[in-house]
Formats: C-alpha cells, structure tokens, sequence
C-alpha cells in the first residue's frame, strides 16, 4: 500500500508540474485552440488556449500503470484491453488534434475518417471482449438476469458502445473543466464495483488514472489554461468505456455516464428537429452551451433562455453527474 501511494503520488505530482510546462511550450509557439469564426459567438475569447492536454496524460498515465503493474505482476489481459482501449481511441483523438494544428483550423479529421479509424480499434477490442469477464452475457440492470447474446451480436454491441461512449465524451468536452471533472465523477462507482468484485488490480489503475485526471483538472478548471484536446477527451472515453467492459456494466452506462449521454441526444434532438420543423430546440448544442452566453443569435428556439456563467453550469453538471453515478451504483449493487 506505501509504495502504491508513493506510485500514485508521483503521478499527481509529474502530471502537475508536465501540464504547467506544457502549457508554457505551447504558448511559446503559439500552438494554441482554434475556434470556430461561424455560428454563434460563445467561446472566441479562448481561441489560443493550448490544448492537446491528453497527450499529458497519456505519456504519464501509460508508463505508470505499466510500472505497477510489473511490480505487481498484474500485466494480464483485462490491463491489456483497457490500455488498448485508453491509448487507441487517444491515438485517433490526437492525430485529429495534430490536424487542427495543421490546418489552422477548429475541424481536424473528417467525420467519416474518424468514425473509420474508431471502427478499427473498436472491432478488436470487442473481439477480445468476448473472451474477457461475462464472456458474450450482457447483465440487465437492477436485477441478476443476464442476456446470453451470441458473439457476433456481443461484438457489435460492444463495438456500438465503445464508439458512442468515446464520442459522447469528445461532446461534453465543452466547458472548462467539464469533461474532466465529469469523468472523475463517473470513474468512483467504478472504483466501488471493482473493489467489490475483488478486482484489486482494476481498482488500483481506477485510482491512478484519477490521480492523473486531477493534476491535469488544476490546469483545466476555469478559466482554463490547457484544454483536453480530442487526444485528451477520447482517451477519457476509451478508459471509462474499458472500465464498463470489463465489468460487464454497459447497461449500466446510461446511468452512470448520464451526463455524456444528455450531451449526445440534445446533438440528435437538435439536427432532428431542426431538419423536419427548420427551428432548434437548443440555443446551441450540445446541451451545456444551452445555458451560455451566446452573441449573434439571430434565430428561434423552443426551450426558454438561460444564461449562466460557465462555473455555475459546471458546477451544475457535476451535480447530475454525481447523482447519476450513485444511481448507477445503486442498480449495480441491487443486482
């Protein structure tokens, strides 16, 4: 227990001091957010702000676990899959990240090449998914029934899971502060589920990946000095969709991860009903932008205006995201 503590204590600490001079490099050559120059004006005044923060996180988070797990001789399948997980969509997230820089602009990879290089880490992980925990079984919430599907069915499920997840978090990452505090709420029923399966080694990079998470958030709470980057918000993704994975709670998802999920359907309730009525339910999508805000409105929508600062509707998400979490938790346990 000492030397896990040491190990997670010089997680916190490198992730801190690596972040501040991080920051500092990317300010020095001017490699910085682009915002978007069309649309409503909600975040122009942080264009310039260096991002690609996961690229911190993931060159501290990898070598970390990897040195525990050798200490521990706990380098097995499941941490295999999970840094798969964690590292393969944060590799797609930071190829786009690297485009943006080099286009100078705020869109990097397009649509239908992310989702194809998503689909190329996807399909393996969910292969090796069958093999791992309840095998092809999905556990219906609140109860102790499970759903025996076959493989094929099992790997398109999971391969559903993993994309919408990661993208559902590359969504929430919006406000300063947001996806990475939401995240770290969402990662503690996790913590609890592997503890009580006795799955110390689970537990444990639960614990590091936290510890990492919060020396990068001082860096990114608002007004935020580095930004997550897509590298950062997939790999966020990729780690929390491996932890569900892994113990076989991806119907539990939607309580848990409740936050990213409200994110991603005001996406789809927007475009819907803005493509069969040609008017918006939002202010703007995804839903946190809603309550900014917002300059250069020059349209209708259904839902009343609110304008809160961009703490308070952080804050406030945090808010849901934990009481989420606990309502996952809870269904887990009543199982």
């Amino acid at each position: 227990m000492l030397i896990f503590s040491g190990i997670g204590l010089i997680g916190l600490t490198v992730t801190w001091v690596c972040a501040g001079c991080y920051e500092t490099w990317m300010r020095r050559l001017h490699l910085g957010q682009y915002i978007r120059d069309y649309g409503p004006d909600i975040h122009q005044k942080k264009a310039g702000t260096p991002t690609m923060g996961g690229l911190i996180i993931l060159m501290i988070f990898i070598p970390l676990v990897l040195l525990w797990s050798a200490l521990t001789h706990s380098l097995d399948a499941k941490l295999l899959f999970l840094l798969g997980s964690t590292l393969g969509f944060g590799l797609i997230g930071l190829l786009d990240d690297l485009l943006k820089f080099r286009k100078k602009e705020s869109l990097g990879l397009k649509a239908r090449h992310k989702l194809l290089l998503q689909l190329v880490v996807a399909l393996p992980l969910a292969w090796a998914a069958t093999s791992l925990s309840g095998g092809n079984a999905l556990v219906i919430p609140f109860t102790s029934l499970t759903l025996q599907l076959g493989t094929a069915l099992k790997v398109i499920f999971v391969t559903f899971v993993l994309i919408a997840v990661v993208n559902a978090l590359n969504l929430t990452d919006g406000l300063d502060g947001l996806a990475t505090g939401t995240t770290l709420i969402m990662l503690l029923p996790y913590l609890v589920i592997f503890w009580l399966a006795q799955q110390q080694a689970l537990s444990e990079y639960v614990v590091l990946f936290s510890l990492v998470l919060l020396g990068f958030l001082h860096f990114n709470l608002y007004p935020a000095r580095l930004f997550l980057g897509d590298s950062g918000a997939f790999a966020l993704g990729g780690f929390l969709v491996g932890l569900a994975v892994l113990s076989d709670t991806e119907l539990l998802l939607p309580l848990i991860a409740f936050v990213p999920l409200a994110e991603t359907l005001s996406v789809f309730a927007q475009v819907t009903s803005y493509h069969f009525w040609k008017r918006r339910i939002f202010k703007v999508a995804p839903l946190h932008h809603h309550f900014e805000l917002a300059r250069g409105i020059d349209y209708s929508f259904w839902l009343p205006n609110v304008e809160w600062p961009e703490p308070q509707i952080t804050r406030r998400f945090w808010l849901v995201a934990v009481l989420a979490a606990l309502l996952g938790l809870l269904a887990y346990l009543a199982r």
